[in-house]
C-alpha cells in the first residue's frame, strides 16, 4: 500500500496503487520508481516552455521508446494510460486555475517509529520533466532558478549540500518550499505561452553565462564547475 500525504489528485487510493504497482511491475534502471516520482514528472511536463506531446512524455516514464513494456493485456495498458493522462490533467486544472490548492504527491516513510516526509522521488521526476525540453528551460530567468529551483535541485540529487550533513529543521524548511517553487515555476512560463498565443511575446532572456569558477547558481556554494556543469 502507499503511504503518501493527501494531494490535489483526484485519483483514489486504489488507482494510484495500480499505477503504483504497474510502474515496479514493469520498471527498468532508467525508468520512474514510483508514483511520486510520476507525479513530479508530470508536474514539470504541464509546466513548462512548450507542451510535450504525449507519446514524447509517456516513453520517456520508461527510459525511452525502446524500453516501453511489453503489456500482459491491452486493457492493463489501456488502464495506465487513461490514469496517468488523468493524473496529469487534474495537475494541469489545478495548476491553471487553483495553483493555491496545487499538493505534491509526496511520499512518507516510517524510519525508526517516525513519519518522515520523503521528497526526493518527486523531485527526481520533475527534473526529469525538465530535460524532456531542457534548452527551452534554460532560458528561464536566473532569479527565478536561484530562488525557486534550489530546493528541488537539493532533493533530486543534482547539486546543493548534502541531505546528510543537514538536520530535520533545515530538511523540513527546504522541503516547505519545493511546491511553492513547482507553482511560480508553472505561473512563470504560463504566463509566457499565453504571450505566444496572443501575439504579444517579449523579447526572449537568455540565461546569464555563467564562468567555471564563478559561484553555482543553485545556491550550494561550490564552484560551478564543481556542481550543476558536472
Amino acid at each position: 500500500m502507499l503511504n503518501i500525504t493527501p494531494s490535489s489528485t483526484f485519483l483514489t487510493e486504489a488507482e494510484l496503487n495500480f499505477l503504483n504497482q504497474t510502474l515496479i511491475k514493469y520498471g527498468n534502471d532508467t525508468s520512474v520508481l514510483d508514483v511520486s516520482e510520476l507525479d513530479g514528472f508530470l508536474t514539470a511536463v504541464v509546466s513548462g516552455p512548450n507542451i510535450i506531446p504525449p507519446n514524447r512524455w509517456f516513453s520517456a516514464i520508461w527510459g525511452g521508446t525502446s524500453l516501453e513494456p511489453e503489456w500482459e493485456s491491452e486493457s492493463e495498458m489501456q488502464r495506465f494510460m487513461m490514469l496517468t493522462k488523468q493524473l496529469l490533467n487534474n495537475t494541469t486544472d489545478t495548476l491553471n486555475n487553483q495553483p493555491d490548492a496545487f499538493e505534491a504527491l509526496f511520499n512518507r516513510r516510517e524510519i525508526d517509529g517516525k513519519q518522515h516526509l520523503i521528497t526526493d522521488e518527486w523531485c527526481q521526476g520533475y527534473m526529469r520533466g525538465i530535460r524532456l525540453d531542457e534548452n527551452s528551460w534554460a532560458q528561464t530567468p536566473p532569479k527565478l532558478i536561484n530562488e525557486q529551483m534550489a530546493s528541488i535541485n537539493v532533493f533530486a540529487g543534482e547539486c546543493g549540500p548534502q541531505l546528510e550533513q543537514l538536520d530535520d529543521t533545515a530538511i523540513a524548511k527546504l522541503q516547505s518550499k519545493i511546491e511553492p517553487a513547482a507553482r511560480t515555476l508553472h505561473s512563470y512560463w504560463l504566463k509566457q505561452r499565453k504571450a505566444q498565443q496572443s501575439g504579444k511575446t517579449t523579447p526572449t532572456r537568455t540565461l546569464v553565462k555563467i564562468g567555471r569558477n564563478e559561484p553555482c547558481p543553485c545556491g550550494s556554494g561550490k564552484k560551478y564547475k564543481q556542481c550543476c556543469l558536472n
